[in-house]
């Protein structure tokens, strides 16, 4: 295979929460993810995914550039967004970062 400059990268960010709360979490994504994005050219788009028998929540999210989420992560609006996530949160959240490889 050869090897080209990645076009993104993936975000995944995986996440216990409380059971029952997978539908309100969802909501709450909906409702703050688009405008928390919105000024970040390098966000390609997300998907909100859940485990109902584990109660875990996945967030993938595609990104341009890394460092860019980077960013995003810093910021004093993601935080604020973050806390309305965490108290429904049982354990911490796990990020990684991968770069697309194949897209198919």
């Amino acid at each position: 295979m050869e090897r080209i400059a990645p076009s993104c990268f993936t975000v995944t960010t995986v996440v216990p929460v409380e059971p029952e709360s997978i539908d309100d979490l969802a909501r709450l994504f909906d409702d703050t993810n688009r405008a928390l994005v919105a000024e970040h050219d390098d966000w390609l788009g997300a998907w909100f995914t859940a485990d109902r028998a584990t109660n875990r929540v996945t967030v993938i999210a595609r990104w341009r550039d890394p460092a860019s989420y980077q960013r995003l992560r810093e910021s004093a609006e993601f935080r604020t967004v973050m806390e309305r996530f965490e108290t429904r949160f049982t354990g911490p959240p796990t990020v990684t970062i991968n770069e697309v490889l194949v897209e198919m």
